[in-house]
């Protein structure tokens, strides 16, 4: 696998263009480039996007799509320093933040979204913290999405749309300097290079210390891009991604566990109490010597070739390859002396040296065609895929430290490091799909599809030399209608379906475990909605109704504990409304609000009735811009979520908070000077936790200043 999945990628890549040039003239693509529509006030200040791909995989207007969806401006969060996914998607109606200091993790609808991230449509589900700097918007498909995407949570599916090359001259140098240390730039240029050839290069380096002790990291990014047109409808682009991170690792701080009753069980459950009285700089680790490095490469080719008439064939190869190590010690547990009241933290440390591949092939045909007086536009695809995952954990035991004055000098850890596991995963799918978007009439659109997946893995260790492979099958369909009783208004309704294999989440199973001959977990969601332009079109809002569930869901036996069996039930039910768009000339909207109730309805007796980790009933954010052209411009805004559980017990409570952010610059001609301030009141919160043990605080307020040059 090391050596075959790079050799078949550039073997694809490099033949894709020739075979591009020597087919005849084309129609128009059925995949034009999908741009940010801008307004007459200010570029960027309108954020909807004239249409989305990640729902349909084709261009379509996101009023006609019959699930909700959320693009997101990653220009907008880097104003404000938000760097991550889980930063920068914070505040948007039912998605909660879920980070670890290791990678990327969130919550969509009450369900885990961390296996179901993507770049330009490629499955990118390792374990990283990615970067944003050389990404255009975010889009999150709401719900169910294995009928184009494959296997998953079925929270939503979470695509980084990344910055393209374009027919027009720009560049845009921007540089910056903020709270903690914070100084870096980007650097992104697009030129036409010739009547059918253009390219671009977006690049960034950011270094940044913290509120925390010892915590601080280094940012790269470097992102070239090449597309070839012909003018009637073939292309070809070709991507390359580079981030490297390097890091101190930061979980947090513990949460504190009250002395369990004399003789009671080791591992009892008791009270749990937030740290309030300790001091948010505190940190738990050795920052001396823990780090993690993330080291990501990816490319992708997408080749689209346009037949005459209304049909094209697109094939896409993408391949992503992480290198990620790290040395870690952190918090276990903390535990509170009934006589002295001082906080024991006991911790461990861990090292990893981790390798992940994937690669993806992916054939389409699209085509428009009208039959029995309605007009049809098919998608039908076909995918194969590999990805290899090679983890070798080594630990160690750790001294405890304090909890109100951690000596972490003294408390380093001398121990021998033994390896813990050693594993290999190869995993391999194949998958065909067919979409149809049908035009019923002047007033109804329907939508289906449906797809089907099959899925293989093979783990072995090299620690105990056992090896283990298993394979599972499933169909996932999708059905939506769209009423439009008139122009500015859409009614709409769905059903979708998902699935999730055993050992497709984090890739990889424990060969001899209980339950890796189980079936599928499946996701099912109905959803329905309304979808409105108001002002003459210069304004858009949604309201969605939603009921997602997963059943076949593993729990343990209650009779025998060492088996696992498909009895669990989690239920989610929520409304979600957002707002975005010109309110009046020069100002602009943007936000929304999810109420949602999530739980566990049916599992081991300690879990039922709880509600799903870092899930919040309550999130949303609005924010209110002014953007002429020139001068001074302005926004701003409040983030809201509401409270969280920190475990699956539901023991610790993590409070919502209110967040404000805003921001204040000026433009002359093509320079811009801004500063921006996120949590302009100073709110002490808690951002996210990862357990009980290790709950993020949110940072306090921060000043960047960024100035930016357009050429």
């Amino acid at each position: 696998m090391k050596t075959s999945l790079p050799l078949l990628a550039a073997g694809a890549l490099l033949g894709a263009p020739f075979l591009s040039l020597s087919l005849a003239a084309r129609a128009q693509s059925s995949l034009p480039e999908v741009r940010v529509s801008g307004s007459a006030d200010a570029p960027g200040a309108d954020v909807r996007p004239r249409s989305v791909s990640t729902a349909t995989r084709t261009d379509t207007p996101a009023k006609e799509i019959p699930q909700s969806i959320e693009s997101v401006s990653v220009d907008k969060a880097l104003d404000y320093g938000q760097t991550t996914l889980g930063a920068a998607l914070t505040g948007v109606p039912g998605i909660d933040n879920a980070a670890d200091t290791r990678f990327d993790g969130l919550v969509v609808r009450g369900f885990s979204g961390s296996g179901d991230l993507f770049l330009d449509g490629i499955r990118d589900d390792a374990q990283y913290v990615r970067d944003l700097t050389t990404i255009d918007r975010i889009e999150v498909l709401k719900g169910p999405a294995a009928v184009l995407y494959g296997r998953g949570s079925g929270g939503g599916v979470v695509n980084r749309i990344s910055k393209q090359p374009r027919a027009d001259a720009f560049g845009r140098v921007d540089l910056r300097a903020g709270s903690y240390g914070l100084r870096g730039g980007t650097v992104d240029i697009n030129r036409p290079v010739s009547e059918r050839w253009s390219a671009r290069i977006s690049a960034s380096a950011e270094d940044a210390d913290s509120f925390r002790n010892g915590v601080s990291g280094q940012r790269r990014a470097l992102a070239p891009s090449l597309r070839w047109d012909d003018g009637q409808g073939s292309s070809w682009l070709l991507q390359y991604n580079y981030s490297l991170y390097d890091r101190t690792p930061d979980r947090g701080i513990p949460s504190v566990r009250t002395a369990p009753a004399a003789g009671s069980p080791a591992g009892t459950l008791s009270g749990y109490a937030l740290p309030t009285g300790v001091n948010i700089a505190n940190t738990y680790g050795d920052p001396a010597r823990d780090f993690i490095r993330d080291e990501v490469q990816s490319v992708r080719s997408t080749w689209t070739h346009a037949f005459d008439g209304d049909w094209s064939l697109r094939y896409t190869l993408g391949y992503i390859a992480l290198h990620s190590t790290f040395d870690n010690t952190y918090p276990t547990d903390s535990l509170r002396n009934a006589r002295t009241r001082a906080v024991a933290v006991s911790r461990q440390r861990w090292t990893q040296d981790l390798h992940q591949r994937n690669l993806l092939n992916t054939v389409e045909l699209t085509g428009r065609r009208t039959l029995a007086g309605m007009r049809h536009q098919l998608l039908v695809g076909v995918e194969a895929g590999a990805q290899a995952r090679d983890s070798l954990l080594r630990n160690a035991a750790a001294p405890s430290v304090d909890l109100a004055a951690p000596d972490l000098v003294a408390g380093r850890s001398v121990a021998a490091l033994a390896n813990n596991a050693d594993n290999r995963h190869r995993v391999n799918t194949r998958a065909a799909y067919i979409q149809d978007q049908i035009d019923l009439a002047a007033q109804w659109k329907l939508l289906v599809g449906a797809r089907y997946d099959h899925f293989e893995i093979d783990s072995s260790s090299r620690l105990t030399g056992r090896q283990e492979a298993r394979s599972s099958s499933s169909v996932s369909p999708r059905i939506g209608v769209v009423w439009t009783p008139v122009p500015a208004h859409s009614v709409y309704a769905s059903w979708t379906k998902n699935f999730a294999p055993v050992g497709g989440g984090l890739i990889g199973i424990t060969p001899g475990a209980s339950g890796n001959d189980l079936d599928p977990e499946f996701t099912r969601q109905v959803e329905t909605g309304v979808k409105s332009d108001w002002l003459d079109g210069a304004l858009s809002s949604t309201v969605a109704l939603y009921q997602l569930e997963l059943y076949n869901r593993r729990t343990t036996d209650p009779v025998d504990p060492g088996k696992v069996i498909l009895t669990g039930l989690q239920r989610s039910r929520g409304l979600e409304a957002g707002l975005s768009g010109r309110l009046a000339p020069q100002w602009f909207v943007r936000g929304g609000m999810a109420f949602q109730d999530a739980e566990v309805v049916r599992a081991e007796p300690r879990y039922t009735g709880k509600r799903p980790t870092n899930t919040s009933p309550r999130n949303g954010s609005v924010f209110l811009s002014y953007a002429p052209r020139q001068g001074l411009y302005a926004d701003g805004g409040v983030v809201y979520v509401g409270e969280r559980y920190a475990d699956r017990d539901n023991l610790v409570r993590l409070p919502g908070y209110a967040r404000v952010d805003a921001l204040v610059g000026y433009r002359f001609g093509p320079t811009e000077l801004q500063m921006a301030i996120s949590n302009l009141t100073d709110r002490r919160y808690w951002a996210t936790a990862t357990s009980a043990a290790q709950i993020v605080p949110g940072t306090p307020r921060t000043v960047l200043v960024s100035l930016r040059h357009h050429f």
